[in-house]
């Protein structure tokens, strides 16, 4: 599994040659929360503290599991294989992360196991989709337009989910997104989603960050930031001010 066990009772000792229970920081993650120092003891001593090269494998889906970990450091992609399309990253993993709970069950590693809650990809489309073609039409508009940071890889994926279900009439532009990769650049002069969303005073929490809730959140709060101040600056919406009728009425070009 490209493992090199690391020495020493537990990480904190590892780094610092000293260790205390009490404060260790496994203590607010995941299956260790809130375990008295004793149980957090017993708990390291059993631990293998090990690590993973870069680029090297945690494990497969299907393969035997033996192992839960915790991520203590680092981040950890989740990728899926999709066959004559490469490999797309599902989700980056971060600290405090528990990976492997199939473990618990005694089943082989399984991405789409009902310990992650996950449902079935048509199931979740018609979820995310069917509220937001139902938005569209309420708003008298022909498509929805998709804002996310690096936007083109998002729609890229969901386009991907939709072909391969067979849903139909999604409610998202085929290509025109909204990145706040380009309009935090603009806006704040940073393109990392961590930086701009510290330069808009969002904050910033890297416990759960690349989280897919809590990115999808920042990313959102982003947006409407950027919005929000260049109406602040420019409270002129040019599309309204022209009058309906009028010879220079802007043309609706897209769908």
């Amino acid at each position: 599994m490209a493992m090199q066990d690391r020495p020493g009772p537990c990480f904190e000792f590892s780094k610092k040659q000293e260790s205390d229970c009490a404060q260790c920081s496994l203590r607010t993650w995941g299956l260790f929360s809130n375990l008295p120092p004793e149980a957090i003891r017993w708990a390291t001593s059993r631990i293998e503290n090990a690590i993973l090269s870069r680029g090297g494998l945690v494990y497969r889906a299907g393969e035997a599991s033996d192992a839960i970990f915790t991520l203590r450091v680092g981040v950890v992609k989740l990728v899926l294989e999709i066959p004559g399309q490469g490999t797309r990253i599902v989700r980056l993993l971060g600290r405090g992360v528990t990976l492997g709970l199939e473990r618990l069950a005694g089943l082989p590693y399984d991405p789409h196991h009902p310990f992650r809650d996950a449902v079935p990809e048509r199931e979740a489309l018609n979820r995310i989709l069917l509220p937001i073609r139902k938005a569209v039409k309420g708003s008298g508009c022909n498509r929805a337009i998709l804002v996310g940071h690096n936007a083109a890889f998002d729609l890229g994926f969901l386009k991907a989910a939709v072909d391969r279900t067979g849903f139909k009439n999604s409610p998202f532009h085929s290509f025109s997104v909204f990145d706040t990769v380009s309009l935090a650049g603009l806006v704040f002069g940073q393109t990392v989603l961590a930086r701009a969303a510290q330069m808009a005073g969002l904050g910033w929490n890297n416990t759960e960050a690349h989280a897919a809730i809590y990115d999808v959140e920042q990313t959102a709060k982003l947006f409407c930031q950027i919005v929000n101040r260049w109406r602040e600056l420019d409270p002129v919406r040019i599309w309204e001010a022209i009058p309906t009728g009028d010879k220079g009425q802007a043309e609706n070009f897209g769908d």
